[in-house]
Formats: C-alpha cells, structure tokens, sequence
C-alpha cells in the first residue's frame, strides 16, 4: 500500500475507507454501517471547525489555529482548481499581495502554507453579515448609512490600492459589516497587480458590478473599482442590481451601462448631492469618474454633510416653511418646460450623464416639480392614500394641462384599487377634460399628450392602438382602464388576462410605479373567475406546507379549467415538476430529521436541515427549491447555487434555467 495512502476507519463498525482523494474538512458515510463524519479537519497547525462559504474558485473555511489559540478562516481552492498549476499561481500570488495590505476595512491575511499537497491562505476571521445579505433581509439602507459604509470601503480600497491592487470584484457581497459596524472588504480573489493585464477571472464577476472598459478587455485602474462601488451603492439605496432587460451577451450589457438610468429616477425626493454622486461614480467612460480615491472621499464628505444638513432641518416646522417656499418658487418661476430642462442639466452635468437623462426629460417637461416629486415618492413608499391626496392637490395647483391630467390618471388610479369606484370615476372623468387640452405645452409634453390618449380610448373599449404606446407606465395604465371597461361589460376572463398583463408591465417599471403591481395583481384576482382562483389558492396553500400530493391535484385542475389565463397555466406546469423534484428531497429530509424536519417549514429551516446532509450545492438547491414552493420566484432564482454560470451543466442548474424562462414567457 502507498505511503501517501490515508485510511480512515469507521468508528463504529471498523471498515476502512481510502480518504487519499479528498479535500478538506469532508464528511463521509460509512457505507456499512451508515455513520457520518468530516474528515480531514487537521489543515497544518489549523483545526477546521465549518464551511463559511463556497466561491467561485474557492472554499473558505471557520477554522482555530491550535498555536495562536484565535479563530481564523482558512481559504483553499476548490476540488475543481486545486491541482491545476495556473490556478495555484494565481491564488499565491493573490496571498503574497494581500499581505502588504494592513487596514482596518480589508480582512487581514495572517499566513499562508502548503499541507496535504494544498496551498491555503489563514485570514482574519470576521463576525457580521455581507452587504447584499443585508439589504436582502433588512431592506435598502437610509442614505447616510450606506454614505458611511461607502467611505469605510473606500479607505480601504485605497489602501489595497497603494500596495498594488485593484480589487475586480467589488460588490455588496463582498463586504462584511461587523456588529460595530465596521465594514471590511474581502475577496480579492479577482485580484492583480496594475500591471497584470490578464482579465480571464472576470467572468465571475457579477454582471451588475462590472465596469464597462472590463467587458470591453481595456486598460483598468483605480476607477475601475470606482464604476463597481458606485453600483454598490446604488444597491443599498434602491435594493435593485439586475437590469431591465436582463442582457446576456456583452453588447447588451454594454448597452444597459450605457443607458443607465440616473439614480434620481429610481429615488424620488432624493437628495440631490447623493444623487450625482451616485451618477458621478457610475459614468460610462472612466474620465468621467472620480479620478482618485482622494477625489471620491472629497465628494462623499460633501454628501455626508448635506445628509446631515437635511436631517436637521426635517422638524414640522421647517417642513412646512420649505414645502410653501417650494411652492412659492414654482409659482414665480413657472414650468419652463423641456427646452429650459435640458439646458440647465447641459449647464449642470458631465455628458455621460446628460445623455443618460435626455429621455426622460424629453417624455415629461415637467420632471422637476417638487409636488410631483413627492408624489411619486409617497407612491414608491406604499404610502397610497398620502399619494392619492398629493396628486389630488397637484390637479388644482397645475398650471400645465398635461401634468394636471397625469395627476388626475394617478388620482383615479388609486382611487380604483382602494375601491373608492365614486372617486375614481369623478377623477376619470376629470382627466379626459385636460388630456385635451393642448395650449402653449412643448413638443415632448404634446407627444405625452398623444400618448395620455390611448388611456381615454382604451377606457372606451377601444384598444386598436395599444401597440403603438410607447411610454412603459402609460401602456399599463391603457391595459388597467381596458380591464375596467371588461369588467363593467362582464368580460370578466378577459379582464383578468388583460390585468396580468398590466401587472407585468408595472413590474417590469423602475420605482415609483413598480410598487403598484401588487396592488394590480390584487384586484386581478377578484376580477378573475371564482373556479381556477379556488384552485389557485388551494395549490398555493399546498404547495407552502409541502403537501406535493394535494397541490399537483389542485394544479392539475387550472391545466383543465378553460378560464385559467396562460401565464397561470405556465405556472402551474412549471409548478408540477417543481413538486416531482421537491417532493423527493422534503421525504429526504423527513427521514433523516424525523424530529426537526416539520411540513411547511421556512426556506432558512430547510437549508440549515440540508447543511447536515452533506454535499456542496444540496442546502442552496433545497433553498431555491423551498422558494418555488412559496412562490417568491426572485428570491428562489437568485439562491440558485449555479444563477451566475449560465452555461453550468449540472441538472439543477438546466433545470431552474427552463423554470426561469418559462415563468418570464
């Protein structure tokens, strides 16, 4: 027998097993006698106590270092790199750079060896959650949080900087906020020197985050990890980081960056600073970026003051003396409509973000009104009845026709969905006399007018020029008030097909209008037809206490039911299988966990009951899978363990890619 042969022996029935072949800290099954253990736990003076998480490339590991006595983590590479040279040499070279940075916000590297034919890096262990699951649970940060956290990563960006690196991968994930709120950046895994220029790594970067001189193999720099903190933030404001469109080749990508909506569009009422800081850090070309770490922090200063000036002057009172002296400034200055709108933004904004907000200027002359602005914030609040009197207030106050009849569609909107049908009509009615009305307005509002139309006609019940409505908000709207027309006829199946795809679109919307959506969904499913909804809801009832038998039957019956639109049937189809794979993997569960495993238990119970079972992807997989069953599809697609390989190959992976595709058709 070999040397290098490594034995181990069940302890409680004897038989031998040949380990040799296995990474670090692996459990394996007797297959005897069916006792489970990790092996492999000794790494050098380490002792491996858990898996903290499992990267692209790497695994690292909760470990204890028996000569120092303190917690440490242990990154290794994965079963697929670890014996490939290339791979080896880059993760060193990693470690040998990562050691010349020492700061407060970089999780420190401590050593770094080779043990059992393994080179491992030992880093500071850090206490707290990342980022990305941070807003994921908790919601979006309040903006002088995120300011905060941004400066703490860029001081240590900075520092990494200096010795060298760029860090390639920045992204909320990526940075650890302590319990003392400390944020720390980590996983250079991505990173080089300034003057390595191989950018092969890069397809593990997320998407969202990377810059476009990345995508496009050009020179990168210290701005590089500026565009990608930049989008950082963005998503601790807004909890967005997925395009509309969902590009999948690199000229789309390109283009979404290109087209990036400003961060005002998303945030309503936003301050204003912080917004064209966001814009700033964000720009497409590099040269129209902070130039320097110095330069950013300058700016993040002058944010972080103008918060806190904001904060202190948010008393009733000083609200009541702004919101009349806004008023004030719109009567003595009037709407100057969209000529005057973008020679200011020309006299006020790099060009990169002036092309970025000429669209949406030109679709509403009146972007910047202040009452408008806290209108649409309310909205995007959920704060409907407050939107409601906002706009209300907006019909009388307007000077312009047009804007006073997308404050009435709003009124009436809202009215509708919290069933005040008196004032909705009235609101209606009130919105047809100033969508008419066409005196003195600019091209672009005229062109918004022609628009408006299609609402007042699809009101009517004619809907021959739905297609042609190009503004997103308004083609939902046009779907919502055909619906309505439907359902007074007694087209009720119709109406319900048209609110789903009324709902779609709203959600498919950037903030404010994406919030209706469920509101929308809402009164879909009371318009709808009594005998599928039923089946709906018993599936659904079912399927969220994993009673897979009763829900294929329940959703067997909408594939029969005539009246089920097709996007629930998709549904339901997709529904079916998910309970053919779930329904083995929950009966795995409950006899291995007899006694912990429960029917109907949380996403997080499921996952923490799979970590026992073993297996690299097994908890994520039953994750995403208890998501399904629950209905929350995004968060089920995004805790699928291969969402950011599209080309993985593995079955889970094809299979939740079919799902995904199906669900959006």
């Amino acid at each position: 027998m070999s040397a290098h042969t490594d034995i181990w022996q069940c302890p409680q029935c004897g038989q031998a097993l040949d380990i040799s072949h296995l990474g670090f800290y692996v459990e394996v099954t007797c297959p005897g006698c069916q006792h489970s253990e990790f092996v492999h736990t000794l790494l050098a003076n380490f002792r491996i106590e858990s898996v903290v998480g499992i990267g692209g490339m790497s695994v690292v590991l909760r470990a204890r270092d028996l000569v120092l006595n303190r917690r440490v983590a242990i990154k290794v590479l994965n079963d697929a790199y670890r014996n490939q040279p290339d791979r080896i040499s880059r993760f060193e070279n990693e470690c040998a750079m990562m050691a010349k940075v020492r700061h407060e916000n970089v999780v420190s590297v401590y050593s770094a060896g080779r043990a059992r034919k393994q080179f491992y890096i030992a880093m500071e262990l850090v206490d707290g959650q990342d980022l990305e699951t941070k807003v994921s649970r908790e919601g979006t940060l309040r903006p002088d949080e995120a300011i905060d956290y941004t400066i703490q990563i860029v001081h240590g960006l900075e520092a990494a900087h200096k010795a060298g690196l760029l860090h390639r991968d920045m992204k909320p994930g990526n940075v650890i906020i302590t319990p003392e709120g400390q944020a720390k950046v980590l996983d250079f895994g991505l990173a080089l020197g300034k003057a390595d220029e191989d950018t092969e790594e890069i397809i593990w970067a997320t998407p969202y985050y990377v810059p476009p001189e990345t995508l496009e193999r050009k020179d990168e720099d210290a701005r590089t990890d500026i565009y990608a903190l930049g989008m950082t933030l963005r998503y601790l404001l807004t909890g967005v980081e997925r395009f509309k469109d969902s590009p999948t080749s690199v000229s789309g990508l390109l283009q979404a960056k290109l087209k990036l909506p400003p961060l005002a569009s998303l945030m309503p009422g936003a301050d204003e600073s912080l917004c064209d800081l966001v814009d700033h850090m964000t720009a497409f070309e590099p040269n129209e970026r902070p130039a320097s770490y110095r330069d950013l922090l300058v700016e993040l200063e002058v944010v972080k003051e103008a918060l806190r000036n904001g904060r202190e002057e948010q008393t009733p009172q000083n609200r009541s003396r702004q919101r009349k002296q806004l008023v004030t400034d719109i009567l003595l200055t009037g709407l100057l409509g969209v000529a005057a709108a973008i020679v200011t933004a020309n006299i006020a904004t790099p060009q990169a973000v002036r092309q970025r907000i000429a669209v949406p200027q030109g679709e509403f002359s009146w972007g910047a009104h202040a009452q408008l602005q806290q209108a649409e914030q309310a909205l995007s609040l959920r704060d409907f009845k407050k939107a409601r009197e906002l706009f209300g207030e907006l019909i009388s106050d307007s000077t312009e026709p047009v804007l006073a009849a997308w404050a009435a569609l709003h009124v009436s909107l809202l009215a509708e969905l919290q069933s005040h049908t008196e004032e909705a009509k009235n609101a209606f009615l009130l919105y047809c006399q100033y969508v008419t009305k066409r005196d003195d307005v600019s091209p672009a509002t005229l062109a918004l007018a022609e628009q408006l139309h299609s609402v007042e006609r699809a009101a009517s019940g004619n809907q021959r020029d739905f297609e042609s409505v190009q503004h997103i908000h308004i083609k939902a709207l046009c779907q919502l008030w055909a619906a309505r027309y439907q359902m007074v006829s007694g087209q009720r199946a119709s109406a319900a097909k048209v609110m789903e795809s009324a709902t779609s679109l709203l959600r498919q919307s950037t903030q404010p209008y994406n919030v209706i959506a469920d509101e929308v969904s809402t009164l879909a499913l009371q318009w709808a037809p009594e005998e599928h909804m039923e089946y709906y809801g018993r599936a659904k009832e079912a399927l969220g206490q994993h009673n897979m038998a009763e829900a294929k039957y329940q959703l067997q019956q909408i594939l029969k039911t005539e009246s089920a639109s097709d996007k629930m049937k998709a549904e339901a189809q997709v529904l079916l299988e998910v309970c053919d794979v779930a329904k083995a993997a929950f009966e795995l569960l409950e006899r291995k966990f007899p006694n912990e495993y429960r029917r109907g238990c949380s996403p997080d119970e499921v996952a923490n009951l799979a970590r026992k079972l073993g297996g690299k992807q097994l908890h994520h997989e039953l994750t995403a899978l208890s998501y399904m069953l629950q209905g929350d599809y995004d968060n089920a697609f995004s805790r699928n363990p291969y969402h950011n390989s599209p080309d993985a190959a593995e079955h889970f992976a094809v299979m939740m890619r079919d799902w995904q595709v199906r669900l959006k058709k």
